[in-house]
């Protein structure tokens, strides 16, 4: 997935704070459990006080196989089977309440149709960047996503189906709300005819 500006610009603005912390000495580890929204179980995190704010980092390195994906060809599941990395940052105010999150994610994934054996290639690289609206209230922050979220491919067949660009969903409606929309988003713009392709491609 592409690095986009805001990205270079954040590891720029972290590499300054981590250099701050590092002349002064062993950065003040803090507490999590008073941290808000509770961050997510799933990473292994750090979080230190550094200049003025809490800053926590987040690692998630999830493997899996033969998960069922949700999706499904005349009846057959489609099944993954795959691994992935997340590397998450999140600011904080003073008093542990979240200000911004930003994630970055690589999926590489096999989706295979138990019915004919066939399989589709899924890769992901994007960026997901939480803005909090009222700090540290989840209802009301807004994710924005950018990269290539989905690339489907197939032996034979080539692209299947993709999500590139600029994806935001309204606050607190992530996953469910598209506000605004750059580049081609199959799966959005339509559910059925991507599903279709899909189902295709797999030989169902």
């Amino acid at each position: 997935m592409r690095r986009p500006i805001a990205i270079l610009s954040t590891a720029v603005l972290l590499t300054g704070l981590l250099a701050g912390t590092a002349s002064a000495g062993v950065p003040h580890e803090v507490d999590q459990s008073g941290l808000q929204p509770p961050l997510n179980p799933d990473f292994t995190y750090r979080c230190f006080a550094s200049g003025g704010w809490i800053l926590c980092q987040g690692v998630f390195d999830p493997v899996y196989e033969d998960e069922d994906t949700g999706l499904s060809c005349d009846g057959s599941p489609i099944l993954t089977t795959g691994s992935g990395h997340e590397r998450l940052q999140r600011w904080h105010l003073p008093d542990g309440r979240a200000t911004k999150t930003i994630v970055q994610l690589h999926y590489d994934e096999t989706w295979t149709l138990a019915s004919t054996d066939r399989t589709l290639r899924f890769q992901g690289d994007w960026n997901r960047h939480y803005d909090y609206l009222v700090p540290g209230v989840r209802a009301q922050r807004v994710l924005t996503e950018t990269g290539s979220a989905v690339k489907l491919t197939a032996p034979g067949f080539g692209l299947v189906a993709h999500d590139v660009g600029l994806l935001r969903y309204a606050p607190g409606a992530e996953g469910e709300i598209a506000d605004e929309m750059h580049g081609p988003h199959d799966t959005w713009e339509d559910f059925d005819a991507f599903l279709d392709q899909v189902c295709d491609a797999l030989g169902a």
